[in-house]
């Protein structure tokens, strides 16, 4: 299953590493969505060169919340604290000039923001400048060099860019011979990285290479640690293996109860398997199926929000 994941525009509010009194009470009344209050602080702060003001004076300049939307002193600001070094700063700069927002598009420049946050440090960044590549969006096709930006921003803790990097290395190159050599091996440690940080595709594709012995050595317990994890994220196909392995007892121990309760889930997700329903239906008694209702109903209030999906 490959899904290379798309970027989406995400503007966290983690608190900046900077800090004094005065910048650390406006920002306060900023993540309370007190722009009136803060914007004044920010604005004294930004012109004084500090680069978390500036970027976050951009900010309020894109949102809007408290004050009026100008995209032109957005860019202004969010220019003036890259410059100086701030990565998401470049980043959302990229992000401008990839969607028009406020600018022209022109998806060079937004590249070369990209690449400016990317060296700065930005995982965002990094993740963006390695999907250009990919795809030669603002710059040349080099699925070499995507990976190696893949692998900066898997390093520094995006499980997006460690699932994409897993898929490269898993594809190998492509039709034009372009991109890394395929190492399945390499590919599995990837996607370990990525699924451990919750990506749902990772953790199905780390299920498979887990059931099929490619990469890792063949393992049906991890197999299907790794399938229920994303099934209970959502995945479909994931919860109509997990019915197949524990009707049949591939490798683990046989559970019809299990086995009709994941099918139940992928059917609802509208992966269905009418023969290993009605096997499954001929094995248990009817003593047996409030426990899979029971394990239905405690699945479906425990799925959690997918994770690195678009």
């Amino acid at each position: 299953m490959v899904r290379i994941v798309w970027l989406v525009l995400f503007l966290s509010f983690a608190s900046p590493a900077w800090a004094g009194d005065k910048f650390a009470e406006a920002f306060e009344a900023y993540s309370k969505g007190d722009d009136a209050r803060a914007y004044p602080v920010f604005l004294e702060l930004a012109r004084a060169g500090n680069i978390e003001a500036q970027y976050l004076l951009g900010k309020m300049y894109v949102s809007g919340r408290s004050i009026e939307p100008n995209f032109s002193e957005a860019q202004r600001w969010f220019e003036r604290a890259a410059m100086q070094g701030h990565g998401a700063a470049a980043y959302t700069l990229g992000l401008m000039y990839a969607q028009g927002a406020g600018v022209p598009p022109d998806s060079v420049i937004a590249t070369d923001w990209y690449a400016v946050g990317a060296r700065a440090g930005n995982p965002d960044a990094a993740l963006a400048l390695g999907l250009a590549y990919l795809l030669g969006d603002g710059t040349d096709r080099n699925p070499t060099e995507a990976a190696r930006w893949f692998e900066e921003a898997a390093k520094l803790g995006s499980a997006t860019a460690a699932y994409n990097l897993g898929v490269l290395y898993e594809a190998g190159p492509g039709e034009d011979g372009k991109g890394p050599p395929k190492n399945d091996a390499e590919a599995a440690k990837w996607f370990t990285q990525a699924a451990e940080g919750g990506h749902i595709d990772a953790q199905f594709n780390l299920g498979v290479m887990y059931h099929d012995g490619v990469g890792v050595a063949q393992n049906a317990k991890k197999a299907v640690q790794w399938f229920e994890a994303a099934a209970l994220q959502g995945e479909p196909e994931a919860c109509l293996l997990l019915a197949r392995i524990y009707a049949t007892g591939e490798g683990i121990e046989r559970d019809p109860v299990e086995a009709l309760a994941w099918l139940t889930l992928a059917e609802q997700k509208g992966r269905k398997d009418g023969e290993l329903r009605q096997f499954l239906k001929g094995t248990l008694t009817p003593d047996q199926m409030p426990e899979v209702e029971k394990l239905v109903n405690a699945r479906l209030a425990a799925l959690a929000p997918p994770s690195g999906t678009p």
